[in-house]
């Protein structure tokens, strides 16, 4: 017993003095048990640099030694950057009260605390972002470590069922609701850490390339300035120019996207307050096809007259494939367009590299207005008949065929839609009028 106790004795003697040779911080640690070291110097070096103080950093280390084995950049980064832009909207001289609830660090941000400040703050317009932090962080304490029942019922005051649609809205992220143009919540998304240059979709369009497509929204115009702003005062005035003026993986600025969505305030607002270059204007994308093809194919009449008229664009410039803003017109069936265009001078028999004019892509979608105005119209329109009843008769290269199967005559296509009703969300529903196919006969 003697022998026993003496070792003991031996023991705390040398843990005594190892803990005397730590210094004021403690010693590396070894990270999920590798032989590489993650130094945690990193994690003291992010808290120095966020302002808190030597005696908060070691009443941290001292309650909560495990924080120097998280991985600082996935653990400890992105929880000081919520303290001190979300809770403390950059109050430098609170966040040292984070040294009472330290275990803070280890808990799940997004689908936990995030969640449920951003849900108490919903529920509770008037309510203090910095109220997790008062009395010792004990509503941060709480909303850590209560269930979502208990939450529920002891501290939002809520019913669950309230609660799990909130957390469903917010967990599907920014660009979701981008998509679904949902405001209120975008704007719980940004005041909760919600970064909108951190997101694209598989194709590469950004979150403002999403909201800026469906500009004739009530709400697009004040969810493209809201991402701006976001943008804008998370990462300064350069760094959102230069994401504002980002191309997608097709080579598509937020102006192609601009013009398809109609709202002349979004592309206004992209050139005046985004800071994009106006040279953009007049860029194509891989295809070569500009804003200006986009907005006649769309029928943004508003966006294709101001592009015209006030920014020049040049109306005959050709894509890769040769087509021009009025084979995209024809295309989309947007008769309002091709007049226009006609009014300003543009060439209605102009053929694509196919030898396609605007008359044959009309009835090659269908578009029964626009093609029944070209031949009615424009006595040149007529001229491309012969050509154009060879085509529909040619099972090779054409891209359409008269079908005579049963009593009605119907004009089918031999070709897929499916990527050019994706890039623009045109509608290819309507089949050729009898009185179209009469004029095609």
């Amino acid at each position: 017993m003697n022998v026993l106790l003496s070792f003991l004795l031996i023991g705390l003697s040398l843990n005594e003095s190892q803990r005397s040779k730590k210094g004021k911080y403690p010693r590396l640690e070894l990270w999920n048990g590798n032989s590489k070291t993650i130094s945690n110097s990193n994690t003291l070096k992010l808290m120095e640099e966020f302002c808190l103080t030597e005696s908060a950093i070691q009443e941290i280390c001292d309650r909560f030694p495990a924080v120097l084995n998280l991985d600082p950049n996935s653990f400890v980064l992105p929880k000081l950057h919520y303290l001190k832009k979300c809770i403390l909207n950059d109050m430098d001289h609170r966040i040292n009260d984070i040294q009472y609830y330290p275990e803070y660090f280890g808990h799940s941000l997004e689908k936990n605390i995030a969640l449920k400040h951003a849900y108490l703050c919903w529920k509770n317009s008037s309510i203090s972002k910095t109220v997790l932090l008062d009395d010792g962080c004990y509503f941060l304490r709480k909303i850590s470590t209560l269930s979502e029942i208990a939450f529920c019922n002891q501290i939002a005051k809520t019913s669950i069922e309230e609660f799990v649609g909130f957390r469903s809205s917010f967990l599907q992220g920014g660009l979701s609701n981008v998509r679904n143009m949902d405001y209120s919540m975008l704007q719980i998304l940004t005041e909760h850490g919600w970064d909108p240059a951190s997101e694209t979709d598989r194709a590469g369009r950004t979150t403002l390339m999403w909201a800026c497509s469906l500009g004739l929204h009530p709400s697009a115009v004040h969810i493209v300035r809201l991402l701006l702003n976001t943008v804008r005062r998370l990462h300064g005035h350069h760094d959102c120019m230069e994401w504002a003026s980002r191309l997608s993986d097709s080579g598509d600025s937020c102006l192609h996207f601009a013009s398809t969505g109609g709202s002349l305030s979004i592309c206004k607002l992209l050139l005046e307050e985004a800071g994009i270059d106006e040279a953009t204007v007049h860029k194509g994308n891989l295809e070569g096809s500009t804003p200006l093809h986009w907005a006649a194919g769309s029928g943004s009449s508003e966006i294709l007259q101001w592009l015209v008229e006030h920014q020049q664009c040049n109306i005959e410039q050709r894509n890769v494939f040769g087509c021009s803003a009025v084979h995209f017109a024809s295309s989309g069936g947007q008769l309002a367009a091709m007049q226009y265009l006609h009014a300003v001078g543009a060439n209605l028999s102009a053929e694509n590299l196919h030898g396609h004019d605007p008359l044959t892509k009309a009835v090659s979608y269908c578009r029964n207005d626009v093609a029944e105005w070209l031949l009615n119209s424009l006595p040149a329109a007529r001229d491309s008949l012969n050509r154009l009843r060879r085509w529909t008769e040619d099972p090779r290269g054409a891209k359409m065929r008269v079908d005579k199967s049963g009593d009605e005559e119907k004009l089918l296509t031999l070709r897929s839609r499916s990527l050019w009703a994706t890039r623009t969300g045109f509608d290819f529903s309507p089949l050729p009028s009898t009185n179209l196919i009469n004029l095609i006969r």
